[in-house]
């Protein structure tokens, strides 16, 4: 306990409020920095799952032109389906991939506009 004049008593140990007031403040600037970096992470691992998904609606896309006897574009997610893809199929985002044929072209892509475009008549492209 401090004396009247400010000084510790002798025999008293424990810290002031100045230290812990920096102690506190130290620990708060730890754990901004700490968040900052894991929903970086976080967002980083959404972005790589799109575009994974996105790489299997496009490999199912081909399956479907080479399955199909006109050599069309599937015009939908629910044309898929007996490919492996989900009709109903949630971006990490919680939005949908989109399916939009283009002529000869098909564009996928998710609700933050990562997209992925198959080219031309090929399906092997």
């Amino acid at each position: 306990m401090l004396g009247f004049c400010g000084t510790k008593r002798s025999g008293e140990d424990g810290f002031t409020l100045i230290e812990l007031m920096v102690v506190v403040v130290i620990i708060g600037i730890l754990a901004s920095i700490l968040v900052t970096n894991v929903m970086g992470r976080v967002e980083k691992a959404k972005e790589s799952r799109s575009m994974m998904d996105l790489d299997a609606i496009a490999t199912a896309c081909r399956i479907y032109k080479l399955d199909n006897d006109e050599g069309k574009w599937p015009q939908s997610l629910n044309d898929l389906i007996e490919y492996g893809i989900s009709a109903d199929a949630e971006d990490p985002w919680g939005g949908e991939y989109r399916i939009t044929p283009e002529h000869d072209n098909l564009k996928i892509s998710d609700s933050r506009d990562n997209t992925k475009t198959l080219v031309g008549t090929d399906p092997s492209q």
